[in-house]
């Protein structure tokens, strides 16, 4: 990560992964992608010959032993790849080999596909999977010198790159005959497990000739479109120094405050929870005048845009230094941590906006299936909106002993504040008392009356 791309790789086009290697393989690489049923295998291969179609013009083979054209094409269209126009233009070829059942049938098939390869001047082949063809050889001599002469003698000396899939079997860490790992330049594992009740997906890196490839575990998620998307980590040197500042006027009443954050800070807001964050957080928002206008997303866990709709209404918010650009609401037991993380992100990049503020984090994790996994995605997500000079703003319902025990990331927000309900002068107030700042801020605490928060005449 961080080194710049080598002009002599080729990109696998797996989202994610071909940043994590650098760029991509080298022409004529033998990339093994292993994994138990269900851990993307057939995606990624039908992934990496789908890109080299769209993106390269480069003719391509696709060898299943598993399925049937029809199913594959149907099963690859309802995620976004159409295999079947690029069929019609002679530069795709789907060979079925489902009912290869002894060594002549095997060579047959092999001879097809080298004919196939050298009449359409194939750059990209997928064989799915090479267990099949093993078990079928059945002997690790013989499967040894086959696999030896195709791919070693044949498909590297032609600059053919190859994708080969395999089984490994739960809780096998052996994979087949273990003479697949040799051929091979390069070894992926696709690994799943349960986090609560949804899979996590896993991607290792084992082994990639001719990179340092040190990055070696990533998660990766299986969406339409991408097909494949593997989740690496913001390079920390992208993150430039702040160039402006957002300076906030807070008027209400007898309260006059203001503040200024550089534009890109990452900031936490920790309520308690007898107030409503909501209610609390838009009723502050109305009436914040702001130097500059800013573009707000405003992304909940908990919550109906029609919800956040009636709040705003019933708050009889018309702050014109703030326009809410975009409201999201996100059901997190749909999605696994890594969706989330990905999801929130590219919703960001897409709608651009000066501040996203996060309502609801610490259900997201809980309910997604990973507190562990959800702190370092969203570790990285904070990197990420910093890299893009967006100013995240995440919002906590917790007492402030559980977050100061419990939140390993404190030292990367920049300001932390924390608001709960106090008592003056038998009225309740709010009281925001600012816990960490690494800006100048002109208080460290500010009491604000409940009246700016009322909702139909009520208080919350």
């Amino acid at each position: 990560m961080g080194k710049k791309s080598d002009t002599a790789l080729i990109p696998l086009d797996i989202s994610g992964l071909d940043e994590a290697l650098g760029g991509g393989v080298r022409p004529g690489s033998v990339i093994l992608v292993a994994g138990a049923p269900g851990s993307g295998k057939t995606s990624f291969a039908a992934r990496f010959i789908y890109e080299g179609l769209a993106k390269f013009n480069q003719p391509s083979v696709y060898l299943s032993f598993n399925e049937y054209k029809e199913e594959f094409y149907e099963n690859m269209a309802n995620l976004g790849l159409d295999f079947q126009s690029y069929e019609s233009k002679g530069k795709f070829i789907f060979i079925e080999a489902l009912n290869i059942n002894d060594d002549e049938a095997v060579m047959a098939i092999l001879e097809n596909l080298l004919t196939i390869i050298n009449t359409i001047k194939a750059k990209r082949v997928a064989i799915d999977t090479i267990t099949s063809l093993l078990q079928i050889l059945g002997s690790a001599k013989r499967a040894r010198e086959l696999l030896h002469s195709l791919f070693i003698h044949y498909m590297k000396k032609r600059g053919i790159t190859t994708v080969l899939t395999a089984e490994l079997p739960i809780g096998d860490p052996k994979l087949g005959y273990g003479i697949e790992e040799f051929i091979a330049d390069g070894l992926i594992i696709l690994r799943t497990k349960f986090s609560g009740d949804k899979i996590v997906r896993i991607m290792e890196i084992r082994k990639m000739r001719g990179h340092r490839a040190t990055l070696a575990r990533l998660t990766y998620a299986i969406v339409p479109g991408k097909v494949i998307a593997v989740r690496t980590p913001p390079r920390i040197i992208d993150i430039h120094a702040p160039q402006e500042n957002l300076a906030f006027q807070l008027e209400t009443g007898d309260a006059n405050y203001s503040f200024t954050l550089p534009r890109g800070a990452q900031v936490l807001v920790a309520i308690n929870p007898v107030l409503d964050p909501l209610s609390t957080l838009f009723g502050i928002a109305c009436k914040t005048r702001i130097k500059l206008s800013i573009k707000l997303l405003y992304r909940t866990f908990t919550r109906s845009p029609e919800e956040i709709q009636w709040v705003l209404k019933e708050l009889k918010c018309k702050n014109p230094t703030i326009e809410f650009v975009h409201l999201s609401s996100i059901n997190p037991t749909l999605y696994s941590v890594t969706e989330l993380a990905m999801m929130n992100i590219e919703e960001d990049l897409a709608v651009k906006p000066d501040i996203v503020v996060i309502d609801g984090i610490e259900q997201a994790f809980w309910l997604s299936g990973g507190q562990e996994i959800g702190i370092r995605e969203h570790y990285n997500n904070i990197q990420y909106r910093k890299i893009h000079n967006i100013t995240g703003v995440y919002v906590y319902t917790i007492t402030l002993r559980k977050l100061l025990n419990a939140n390993p990331l404190l030292n990367i927000y920049d300001a932390i504040f924390y608001f709960t309900p106090r008592r003056v002068n038998n009225k309740i107030h709010v009281s925001i008392r600012v816990i960490k700042s690494r800006y100048k801020i002109p208080t460290n605490h500010i009491t604000l009356p409940i009246e700016m928060f009322a909702i139909n005449g009520g208080t919350n």
